[in-house]
């Protein structure tokens, strides 16, 4: 470092600061993923949070083993910490309690667990991928917690407690908290349902090797029936129109026959009739083209006509010939009634229009009619 000039030295100072800040922050990325890996384990495993104890018996391990999870509406609420037999006492054996499940469940979950909380065995009975599990029900409010909390430190229910029938004594003796350790027995949780799924196997085998001799006695019973239907209907089949007599009856066909028949008959005498009906209508039909030019010739003269009526009629509308016959005929009345008048009244032509009327016994009338008369002409 001595012989090396002032540039180079403050080059390789710079060099030796970066490599220790490197260093320094490869370190604290490795500590902070070591605390972040160490916090996930925990809590999965449960290192930084409390597991209350519990524990239950079954006639059956399955596919229960030490790790199994142990749930309670869908949430992994703990595991199962070990599997082991059961004592042989008279006791476990008239409940068929036969394998002892210890198992421990994570805070805050144990706040749910009561006294009338159960525990099944979910799954099958054979581990098929993790396929089975403890499932814990939550309390429905019928009984009291299992774990209270007395200055930041849970207690457990004293155990005996639910193997007692609900009694005043049970309830001043019995009804006790305790601390508990990691290893305690803690609190007993009933189980329903924890017959595995090879057990259920087992006996649907020996059920069905039972009914096996009965139901084999019954199918013989029914093939021997069928040969028998079969036998008696073979004579049957072998002729023609065999088959037709076992579905219908005898009486029956007789009366199809018989209709049949009538049928024909009926046919038979329809036939001349639909022959004259054919050849009426196909001389109706000659006889309407003969008469379809003359409908022609008819249907044109109709046409003329009613032209020749349209033209009248314009006519008579343009040069108003009705108005002009009505004034003609008035003034020929008023003409001969003129002309009458005058040759009723002239002194020429009076004594043509005289009739043979009676003399009037008036003599005063009559004369006044002469007077007129003169004076008048």
């Amino acid at each position: 470092m001595h012989d090396l000039t002032p540039q180079i030295r403050t080059r390789l100072r710079h060099v030796e600061w970066l490599v220790l800040a490197f260093l320094v922050g490869t370190g604290l990325l490795f500590l902070l993923a070591l605390g972040w890996w160490l916090k996930t384990t925990g809590d999965a495993r449960g290192w930084f949070v409390i597991e209350v104890p519990y524990y239950t018996y079954l006639d059956n391990a399955g596919a229960i083993r030490e790790g199994t999870p142990v749930k309670m509406m869908g949430f992994t609420i703990g595991k199962v910490d070990s599997v082991t037999t059961a004592e042989d006492t008279p006791y476990n054996r008239s409940m068929k309690f036969n394998v002892y499940v210890h198992f421990l469940v994570r805070e805050p979950y144990y706040g749910y667990i009561h006294s009338d909380s159960i525990c099944r065995l979910g799954g099958t009975g054979v581990d098929l991928l993790g396929g089975s599990w403890l499932e814990l029900t939550r309390a429905e409010g019928l009984g009291v917690p299992t774990v209270v909390t007395s200055n930041a430190i849970p207690e457990v229910l004293n155990d005996q407690f639910a193997y007692k029938a609900p009694s005043l004594e049970r309830t001043n003796k019995y009804l006790v908290y305790r601390p508990f350790k990691r290893r305690d027995s803690g609190y007993f949780m009933a189980t329903i349902h924890s017959v595995s799924l090879m057990d259920n196997a087992e006996d649907t085998v020996a059920m069905v090797h039972e009914a096996l001799p009965g139901l084999t006695n019954a199918i013989a019973g029914i093939l021997g029936d069928l040969r028998k239907i079969t036998a008696d209907l073979r004579p049957a089949l072998a002729r023609p129109g065999g088959l037709g007599e076992l579905v219908i009856p005898t009486n029956l066909v007789h009366g199809l026959e018989t209709t049949l028949n009538d049928l024909h008959r009926t046919q038979d005498n329809l036939q001349p009739v639909i022959t004259n009906a054919g050849v009426t209508l196909a001389m109706a039909t000659e006889t309407a083209q003969e008469l379809k030019p003359l409908f022609l010739q008819v249907q044109g003269a109709v046409s003329n006509v009613q032209a020749l009526v349209v033209s009248l009629e314009s006519q008579v509308t343009n040069t108003n010939l009705v108005g002009n016959f009505s004034r003609l005929a008035d003034k020929a009345s008023l003409l001969a009634d003129t002309t009458d008048t005058l040759m009723r009244r002239h002194w020429l032509f009076r004594s043509a229009f005289k009739t043979n009327e009676p003399a009037s016994n008036n003599p005063a009338r009559q004369q006044n009619t002469e007077l007129m008369d003169r004076r008048r002409f």
